[in-house]
């Protein structure tokens, strides 16, 4: 089985008794086409790895992207990793870094008519556990194009249509860059990460 797209989410953890990450894929997924995977992944630092790794291994994607659950009002870009204490035997670098074009993700949000920050501190929890454990991957299993976006709960401020169809809009902006003579050239090489808009530690999952 092979897939050229994977998307993540999150099970529900702590207070949440739902995770938009997930309950957003599960509204969009219908209307993707087959090779885009999308799988849902625990709130546990071990098993996420264990789960993407696994997924790494039978779909072998060209782009993964990864999402989970932040509070707050806006929608983060998390352009970097560091290895958590849960994953210290791992092999692999202390801290690593996205690998995506930067600037087409945000012109896909904010033509999604939603509010997006780029942000340098992934929280520290599973959330950035999940996304080391992407990025630190070895080839052939490391993906051309690996990103981790943070949504809003879904609520009056932030309806989970609005949110599933930001994170489709990410989707289908790299799918059709993808495409043999697609508008982008489809390398995030060189491209630097732009600063990150601090907003203090909030809760991630």
């Amino acid at each position: 089985m092979s897939a050229t797209f994977l998307v993540t989410g999150f099970e529900p953890f702590g207070p949440h008794r739902s995770n938009s990450s997930w309950d957003a894929l599960e509204l969009t997924r219908a209307r993707w086409p087959a090779d885009v995977a999308v799988l849902r992944l625990p709130v546990d630092y071990v098993a996420a790895h264990e789960q993407l790794r696994s997924a790494l291994l039978e779909l072998r994607p060209r782009a993964v992207l990864c999402t989970g659950l932040a509070v707050g009002d806006v929608f983060r870009i998390e352009h970097r990793a560091r290895r958590p204490p849960a994953l210290g035997a791992e092999p692999g670098p202390e801290e690593s870094r996205g690998r995506w074009p930067w600037q087409e993700l945000r012109d896909a949000l904010q033509t999604a008519a939603v509010q997006v920050i780029d942000s340098e501190d992934a929280g520290q929890y599973v959330c950035e556990s999940t996304y080391w454990s992407l990025l630190s991957c070895t080839p052939p299993l490391a993906p051309e194009f690996a990103a981790f976006l943070h949504v809003p709960p879904a609520g009056p401020g932030h309806p989970l249509e609005v949110i599933a169809g930001a994170v489709g809009a990410v989707v289908d902006a790299r799918r059709a860059a993808m495409l043999p003579g697609g508008l982008l050239a489809g390398s995030p090489a060189g491209e630097a990460s732009a600063a990150a808009a601090p907003s203090g530690r909030t809760p991630h999952g």
